[in-house]
């Protein structure tokens, strides 16, 4: 593994986007729906000062990239220079995402596309109802963490919870029974630890 896979926290957090290009205004746009407090930087103009978490580089021109590349390498530690690998600290992954479920899929750059297309894959595979059920689930965290105060009961416990019927449910589509079978799940659990 050449890369090594992180999600980031970027609330709040400054990030600076270089260049006009189509792609630079949707990394910028993904930054946002982070929430992250986005820089947006026309080719060719000065790079405002400041301490950003990551920079993306997306001019479309070689000479550009590289000499904003090296601009920023002192500054930033992680950097995007988008479709070309050699000059990032970091790769942009294509990102299926349902709630707070979150897949992302890295070639390590070496085919964008194919990522895409595991990526369009791993969309039709996985229903939007899920990120309802990750969502349910922790919202009932801290009642199992509660009841179940052991590492390894909790892990069987959520694994059955999440691999059976409620899991069923929700890859089904069917997201409020998906609800109902888990919250039957959390109730039987804290009637069998009475």
């Amino acid at each position: 593994m050449r890369h090594f896979p992180v999600f980031l926290e970027l609330q709040d957090r400054a990030c600076l986007v270089v260049g006009t290009t189509e792609e630079a205004h949707r990394k910028a746009q993904m930054l946002r729906e982070a929430r992250a407090a986005v820089t947006a930087v026309d080719d060719g103009a000065a790079i405002p000062a400041g301490a950003y978490a990551l920079a993306v580089v997306a001019t479309g021109d070689l000479g550009q990239d590289t000499a904003i590349a090296k601009q920023l390498k002192p500054l930033v530690a992680l950097i995007n220079v988008v479709d070309r690998p050699s000059l990032c600290s970091f790769i942009w992954p294509a990102i299926v995402e349902r709630g707070p479920v979150t897949v992302a899929v890295s070639t390590g750059g070496t085919s964008p596309t194919l990522a895409a297309l595991v990526r369009q894959r791993i969309e039709r595979a996985v229903p939007a109802a899920v990120g309802d059920l990750a969502r349910l689930a922790g919202r009932l965290r801290r009642v199992v963490a509660a009841t179940l105060p052991g590492v390894a009961e909790r892990r069987r416990f959520w694994r059955r919870a999440l691999e059976g019927r409620s899991a069923a449910l929700a890859f089904a589509g069917d997201s409020v029974r998906a609800k109902a079978a888990l919250r039957d799940e959390a109730r039987a659990l804290l009637r069998s630890n009475r």
